[in-house]
């Protein structure tokens, strides 16, 4: 399993290309929902990473009870947290 510093390193790459993109000037308007695009896609990696963890730790059934919860919109901001 990846450690939660190379996950961290992940979560930022996602984000900075949304970034970079949005930067770029590459998206057709509205550039904000574009940019959205790739916290939401930084929120899933995150997601399934912490569906593994819960798989590795308490097994399948567990990991997929947490799947299948809710899940807020900002799961992601847990690894930004983290010092790379």
């Amino acid at each position: 399993m990846i450690d939660k510093e190379t996950f961290s390193r992940i979560i930022h790459g996602i984000i900075q290309l949304g970034v970079d993109k949005h930067r770029l000037d590459d998206f057709p308007p509205p550039k904000e929902v574009a940019l959205r695009r790739y916290y939401m896609l930084a929120n899933e990696a995150a997601i399934y990473y912490k569906t593994a963890l819960i798989c590795e730790s308490q097994g399948v059934s567990k990991a997929i009870e947490y799947y299948k919860g809710p899940h807020d919109e900002d799961e992601y901001k847990e690894f930004l947290r983290v010092e790379v």
